[in-house]
């Protein structure tokens, strides 16, 4: 089951989260933004798209095939913009570097405690 997510921000600085479940031996899809759905369909198998506002901008979710792999695609229609896929694995690298500093400031902070006083 294909699961992909895309943050996106508006001028005003509204964050809207998109998510969009695809299965993929059955082709149901189901696309929602935070707790309201916006689609559910059902054996989608071939390419098609989803158009749907997000406070007053319209947007479109493509589903695209190469073979038997589908593709996904998020823009908004009014700024021609293509949304990028949210990338979990940036954030997670984000959050260890932090840890890992946070870890090297306390180790210093004891060694100074120990052979400097």
């Amino acid at each position: 089951m294909a699961q992909i997510y895309w943050k996106y921000e508006n001028k005003e600085g509204s964050t809207f989260d998109v998510s969009l479940y695809h299965g993929e031996d059955s082709g149901h899809v189901l696309i929602y933004s935070g707790h309201e759905i916006i689609s559910i369909d059902f054996g989608i198998l071939s390419a098609k798209t989803y158009s749907f506002m997000l406070n007053e901008e319209l947007f479109e979710i493509g589903i695209d095939f190469a073979g038997k792999s589908a593709h996904y695609s998020l823009q908004n229609i009014d700024t021609g913009r293509r949304i990028p896929e949210f990338s979990a694995t940036a954030a997670t690298k984000k959050h260890l570097l932090t840890s890992v500093i946070i870890l090297i400031l306390f180790l210093l902070f004891i060694f100074l405690m120990i052979f400097v006083i």
